[in-house]
């Protein structure tokens, strides 16, 4: 809820709307692509249509001349593609896999960020060596 003192002011609403299909398992997401009139009418209880939405608000106030109006604009995007979101289940070999990427991963950052920290202390160590002792 927005609110002014001002005469002259512009609230604008920007609305942005994607369908989205959520559905568990390959098979419903396979018929959807396939056939999606046909699809709506078969899908099961695994299957929910819904949107995924973004509201955005901009307010300004205006100078009082005849050619701007003042006023509450609604500005609705509805997005001409479907986001179709399925929930598939992997085997135990792909989270091993995953996991082991994981820590690899992390590994190898450290390792580097070991390095790079060695460095570091070794040119630090070189400069503070030429600097005359005077200084």
């Amino acid at each position: 809820m927005a609110e002014t003192d001002k005469h002259y002011f512009k609230y604008q609403y920007f609305l942005s709307v994607v369908p989205t299909l959520y559905t568990k398992g390959r098979s419903a997401l396979d018929a959807y692509t396939r056939s999606p009139a046909s699809a709506t009418a078969r899908t099961g209880r695994n299957t929910v249509f819904t949107n995924q939405y973004a509201a955005t608000s901009q307010s300004e106030e205006m100078p009082e001349t005849p050619y701007l109006v003042p006023g509450i604009f609604f500005k609705y995007n509805i997005e001409p593609i479907l986001l179709l979101v399925s929930e598939e289940r992997g085997g135990f070999l792909a989270l091993v896999i995953r996991v082991i990427n994981t820590v690899s991963g992390v590994l190898v950052t450290g390792g580097w960020i070991y390095q790079i920290s060695g460095w570091v202390t070794e040119i630090a160590g070189r400069r503070k060596k030429e600097q005359p002792e005077g200084s």
